[in-house]
């Protein structure tokens, strides 16, 4: 992770050395939590919030990196290294780094002051003419991810193992209000939190505001909240879109869900009027065997078909006691009647004996048919012997 932190400089005359260099303390960085900008993969700029830890930015081999810290002139687009120095080196920090605590603050938080050094007349005279005005700090650290509150300040990452690369001379300043260059002895200062220069008994001119407009009213904001605004409109943006797709789903699966219900209610209608078709048909042929049975002057109204098959039965088989039999029970033995009474009515001439003999009676009991049917058989074979006698008359 690379980061980069600003302090201010002052536009007037600054104290320079004999030989020309310009030298001046500054308060480079400090503990408490630093708003960074970074962007995501799809371009978008999104603020981040990292603490800086006491632990960890006096940490010793932090500290070290800032001892003949080298100074640029902007950020250069790689880190400084021994083979491209000689590129951008403009001056340095020239004495060990120092721990204060900056009188009037009300963060309570420790700062780190060091002097810096420029001897590059290209840099000094971009400070005097105040084109380029603050001081940033580029360095690397690990970033870790636990986030928390810190004195009532949230943040998002614990900034790890600071190494300090270089420091640059850059246009503005967006770093903490108390890290600021000192100018004199006594004691002239200078913001470095994104506003600009502010001198002993100097108003402090308000830093360029942007504009933003939100449900119908303007307001005027700095560049943190101007971008912070943008990246939140633009994830309403995208939710909005979100939705409008999903309550386009939505709509699509509620129609096919209403589609398959009324096909599930004609399908539940078509079913009902099968069923009542298959019941009718079903009570009908009841009926027809019945009356076989039954005679055609039985009343059949109103009796449930158990009802109805009980009492062919019972007019077939009066022996049969059906009480307390299941109504499996009585569907066989109704089919088995029903079915023996059809095979009566099937028999060859041999056995229309016996046939006219059910005919005539008030009721048959079927369980005697076989013994019926032998004395008929009997009586055929007798009349089959005596047919050469002229007195004896054929059984039809």
């Amino acid at each position: 992770m690379q980061n980069r932190d600003f302090i201010a400089l002052d536009e007037r005359e600054l104290p320079r050395l004999p030989n020309g260099f310009l030298q001046v303390p500054a308060n480079l960085t400090r503990t408490g939590v630093f708003t960074y900008q970074t962007m995501t993969d799809s371009g978008e700029i999104k603020p981040i919030r990292q603490l800086r830890i006491h632990d960890e930015v006096f940490h010793q081999d932090s500290l070290s990196t800032l001892i003949g810290l080298p100074a640029t002139i902007d950020h250069p687009s790689e880190l400084v290294s021994p083979s491209n120095a000689k590129n951008y080196l403009v001056g340095m920090t020239s004495d060990k780094p120092k721990v204060v605590q900056v009188k009037g603050t009300s963060d309570g938080e420790d700062y780190i002051r060091q002097t810096v050094t420029f001897f590059n007349p290209d840099a000094i005279d971009l400070i005097k003419t105040r084109k380029k005005t603050a001081l940033s700090l580029g360095y690397t650290c690990d970033l870790d991810e636990t986030p928390g509150v810190w004195k009532g300040q949230p943040y998002d990452f614990i900034q790890r193992n600071i190494r300090y690369n270089h420091l640059s001379l850059v246009d503005r300043a967006r770093g903490g209000a108390e890290c600021k260059v000192i100018l004199d002895a006594e004691g002239s200062e200078f913001l470095c939190d994104g506003l600009e220069l502010i001198a002993e008994n100097k108003p402090l001119e308000k830093e360029k505001m942007k504009q933003i407009t939100y449900k119908g009213s303007s307001f005027q904001v700095d560049d943190a909240s101007f971008i912070v605004f943008n990246s939140l409109q633009r994830d309403n943006e995208e939710l909005q879109k979100s939705l409008e797709v999903e309550t386009r789903e939505k709509d699509a699966l509620a129609a096919k869900l209403d589609e398959s219900q009324d096909k599930v209610k004609s399908l539940e209608e078509s079913l009902k009027t099968d069923s009542v078709d298959k019941l009718v048909e079903a009570r009908v042929g009841l009926e027809v065997s019945a009356r076989k049975v039954l005679g055609e002057s039985e009343n059949l109204r109103g009796k449930t078909d158990r009802d109805i098959k009980v009492t062919v039965i019972k007019k077939l088989r009066p022996s049969i006691s059906l009480d307390g039999k299941s109504d499996e029970y009585v569907n066989v033995r109704f089919d088995c009647c029903i079915e023996d009474l059809s095979s009566f009515n099937n028999r060859p001439k041999l056995e229309r004996e016996f046939g006219q003999q059910i005919s005539n009676r008030d009721s048959v009991n079927l369980d005697d048919s076989e013994k019926v049917l032998e004395e008929a058989k009997a009586r055929h074979y007798q009349n089959a012997r005596n047919r050469w006698k002229t007195n004896v008359k054929e059984i039809n």
